[in-house]
């Protein structure tokens, strides 16, 4: 059964994003690139949790099937788009790529060569995880019980080489704003996911987490504040502001994951209507985030601009998104529960 706080916060994620990709100036512009943090928090989180619940069941992790499973999720739907836009570039806009860049999409190198898209790099680390997943989960996943807190000292270390790894990059570069794409320096939001889980499957964490509410609530929204005073790519948020910021993001996922069901106790039609309509929004996320740049492309070729290019390029954004994940992205899903389930 999916849980709707979390289909809450993917839609936030991917909301985020597309205004990232407006041309509207904004609070909501400035800071929609941590969209793909909260992502990439999210796939830390319930990848961790397939794995620890099927470990659970089954007192084994079979790393075929659940690399089977993710490839019915990711591939068909990014191959498909890769191959439409490419495809509307080169006959309608008489636009080539180097081989080198079509080669780095098709195999999920985008995060280290450069490629077509800007943002399907983000969709190469979280393939990346699913492969170091699938290879260390099946090798030492009998570990975990016997020896969690070694674990959670792994996961601590992998956090702190990310984190000095991106102090080392950019720190001769401080005084300018530069962009990081690379698994191993994006790589602790999913970590911190991944962690989230770990901590509600296997250390029973919603207890304390319930107990002390107010202050994880409290010290979610300080540490997420980074991208509020510090700009995307600065050498602060580069450093200590994804670190503290995918932290927090890790708070508000396990808070998240309390919300089964939303309650519509309350009898504003509006307070209980957004809740569904950004959930929905993130069922579909994934065909979304696809899609998105490609139709902003398209819209921005007739002209538009301000509030109006705004409107139709999200609107057309969700519209194309839940599109192809209806016809595209569900049916195959389907295929997927009948023959891996």
């Amino acid at each position: 059964m999916r849980i709707q706080g979390l289909d809450f916060i993917r839609g936030v994620a991917v909301l985020l994003v597309l205004f990232r990709h407006t041309n509207d100036v904004n609070v909501l512009q400035r800071i929609g690139w941590v969209g793909v943090d909260l992502f990439f928090v999210l796939s830390g989180f319930l990848i961790g949790s397939l794995v620890l619940n099927e470990f659970s069941s089954k007192g084994a992790f079979n790393a075929k099937r659940f690399f089977i499973r993710r490839a019915f999720k990711i591939y068909p739907a990014f191959y498909f788009f890769l191959f439409v836009s490419l495809a509307v570039n080169f006959f309608e806009h008489d636009l080539t790529y180097e081989p080198r860049f079509i080669i780095a999409e098709i195999f999920f190198l985008q995060s280290y060569l450069p490629h077509v898209w800007t943002h399907t790099w983000s969709i190469a680390v979280e393939e990346h995880f699913y492969l170091a997943v699938a290879i260390i989960a099946a090798w030492r996943i009998r570990k975990l019980s016997a020896h969690g807190n070694r674990f959670l000292l792994w996961m601590f270390l992998l956090l702190v080489f990310a984190f000095i790894s991106r102090f080392i990059i950019c720190f001769p570069k401080r005084h300018h704003e530069f962009a990081i794409f690379s698994t191993h320096l994006r790589m602790d939001g999913i970590i911190v996911g991944f962690v989230c889980a770990y901590l509600k499957r296997v250390r029973n964490f919603d207890t304390i987490l319930m107990k002390y509410t107010w202050l994880f609530l409290a010290s979610a929204l300080f540490l997420i504040s980074p991208p509020f005073f510090a700009s995307g790519g600065s050498f602060f948020m580069n450093t200590i502001g994804l670190t503290s910021m995918n932290l927090g993001f890790g708070i508000i996922v396990l808070f998240a994951t309390q919300i089964q069901r939303f309650d519509f106790s309350n009898k504003n039609i509006l307070i209980n209507f957004l809740p569904l309509v950004v959930a929905f929004v993130g069922v579909h996320s994934y065909s979304i985030y696809l899609w998105h740049l490609f139709v902003g492309q398209e819209l921005y070729r007739f002209g538009l601009s301000g509030i109006s290019a705004t409107f139709a390029y999200i609107v057309m954004s969700l519209m194309v998104g839940i599109f192809f994940s209806y016809v595209l992205e569900k049916p195959i899903l389907v295929l997927r529960e009948r023959f891996f389930n």
